[in-house]
């Protein structure tokens, strides 16, 4: 999976969580303003979630490099 496509799987888990508090009677900013809002919010539970990730893997020692492969999602992630 691209690192890209990583970023967006985890942001899109979060916005499942977040509350939906949207009414017939919102303008189209309104809604604009609580969607990015929603966003900001999984941005920030993802990033926390690829610091994690990053904070165990210890040594790359195979060809392999997660730690690269996790630090270009959080940069993904920062993108959206």
């Amino acid at each position: 999976m691209t690192t890209k496509a990583k970023a967006e799987s985890i942001v899109r888990r979060f916005i499942y969580l977040t509350p939906v508090e949207y009414d017939i009677n919102m303008s189209p900013k309104q809604v604009n303003d609580i969607a990015e809002a929603d966003l900001k919010l999984c941005k920030k539970c993802s990033l926390i979630c690829v610091d994690e990730i990053l904070s165990f893997i210890e040594d790359d020692r195979e060809a392999f490099s997660w730690k690269t492969y996790y630090s270009e999602v959080k940069q993904e992630i920062e993108k959206l």
